[in-house]
């Protein structure tokens, strides 16, 4: 299943391309229809040499040849810079971003869900399964001012928003949590539900009769059970994750591809909107098959199918 899902990535990669290609090319406007002072004859000129006065079957079949090769193209707004490069370099900042979203949901989404599970139908519960349904429902554009108003504002632990480099936590944080605390709430609620199910159930059972202790019956028994929906949920928590930080990049000022995602689609800059679409296309598949791999790794029953 694994084997035929990798040999149909490309298919699917390049039906999304056609259709990116379709969508960014049907919306009103050019790349070069916001230069200030631009004469008739220079926007002819820049119109031939990136081949935008090609018909769009031309214009599309040309793209396509340069990416089989490798190639994305020349960047309309960044000239004399490719594609290829400006996502080399905007592309880790995002993965740092997303890496640390994912550890946060992972940790806060766990915790909530353990002290769900432990301690059900009591005042703690409750609470964490009201807060987990308040922050599901919550846009990234909504979190991300509260956040900000709580550390930045209130508090004044944090700044509000900009870059230091990779090591520099104070500025991650803010815009991590904004990730993060969503998909926290949806493992919360994943993990609240299988683990309380695992409890219950006739191995654990045996576990307590045996004389097992409540910390080896959680964590030995019934705690690698309900990692599986979990470790499942990460190839589409990844997905989000990804289309989060469009928003959160572009509201907390992290030079990511997000956030030049967001600008190049502003400025009708063909190559550099495709080219992210692809690499994001290409994670997301990834992000997918690798967890499946670890349910394969975590759930034996998956392994004997």
């Amino acid at each position: 299943m694994l084997l035929r899902r990798l040999a149909t990535a490309p298919l699917i990669l390049l039906i999304l391309a056609t259709i990116s290609f379709a969508l960014i090319r049907a919306a009103p406007g050019g790349p070069f229809d916001g230069e200030r002072h631009v004469e008739a004859e220079v926007a002819a000129a820049l119109n031939q040499k990136y081949h935008l006065d090609e018909s769009l079957p031309m214009q599309y079949l040309r793209w396509l040849g340069d990416l089989a090769t490798g190639d994305l193209g020349p960047s309309f707004k960044h000239r004399g810079t490719s594609v290829n490069e400006i996502i080399a370099s905007k592309l880790p900042v995002s993965a740092w971003l997303g890496l640390w979203a994912l550890l946060f949901a992972v940790s806060l989404g766990l915790g909530a869900g353990i002290l769900g599970a432990v301690r059900r139908g009591t005042a703690v519960d409750h609470s964490a399964t009201i807060a987990a349904a308040v922050l599901v429902t919550l846009p990234t554009f909504v979190v991300a001012p509260a956040l900000v108003a709580l550390f930045a504002s209130a508090l004044g632990l944090l700044p509000v928003a900009g870059w230091s480099g990779y090591l520099a936590p104070t500025f991650l944080f803010l815009p991590a949590l904004t990730l993060a605390l969503p998909a926290a709430a949806r493992f919360a609620r994943l993990v609240r539900g299988e683990l309380g199910e695992a409890l219950a159930s006739d191995q654990v059972r045996t576990a307590i009769a045996k004389g097992a202790s409540p910390t080896a019956v959680v964590m030995r028994h019934a705690l690698p059970v309900a990692l599986v929906p979990v470790a499942a949920s990460l190839g589409p928590t990844a997905a989000y994750l990804l289309t989060g930080s469009l928003v959160v990049e572009k509201i907390f000022q992290i030079p990511g591809l997000g956030r030049e995602f967001v600008e190049s689609a502003l400025s009708r800059d063909y190559t550099l909107v495709l080219g992210t679409v692809l690499v994001y296309g290409a994670i997301v598949i990834l992000a997918n098959l690798l967890s499946d791999l670890l349910v394969t790794w975590l759930d034996p029953r998956v392994r004997q199918t």
